[in-house]
């Protein structure tokens, strides 16, 4: 049987997403909340539309998720004046999230060299340059 992309790509997603998810339940997250601390980690006061926009859900969906880790303790939000009498809020990491995300980033770590092990770096080089040009040819934003 030919082999197809989308099966491949599915295939490596899914052994990928198993594995993180196990890391993620060790520390207490659900799947969409490591995301939001690792980029908070990188921009901490990061607009809610913006964090939204570049975790890839809708503003609604993430407005659940903060909620949620809100109430856990791991992020707190903030109204900013963007122009007279409009407010948008900016989202930081509490220090418990920031212990969580330090936690979290060595695991990534971990899974990082599990999920690579044994490719030369040229050959991640190419990996990530061919996921970058299936996204864009998907229609997607890769993220740098």
């Amino acid at each position: 049987m030919e082999e197809k992309i989308f099966l491949s790509l599915l295939r490596a997603s899914n052994a990928h997403h198993d594995q993180a998810r196990i890391v993620f339940r060790a520390l207490g997250l659900s799947d969409g909340q490591p995301k939001v601390l690792y980029v908070l980690r990188r921009t901490p006061g990061m607009f809610q539309k913006d964090l939204a926009k570049y975790c890839s859900v809708t503003p609604s969906t993430m407005a659940v998720l903060l909620s949620k880790m809100e109430s856990q303790g791991l992020i707190y939000r903030e109204d900013y004046l963007v122009s007279p009498g409009n407010y948008a809020k900016k989202v930081y990491a509490t220090d418990f999230g920031n212990q969580k995300t330090d936690e979290l980033e060595l695991l990534i770590e971990k899974l990082e060299e599990t999920t690579l092990n044994g490719l030369t770096v040229e050959e991640i080089d190419t990996l990530f340059y061919l996921l970058h040009k299936i996204t864009v040819n998907l229609g997607g934003t890769p993220q740098t």
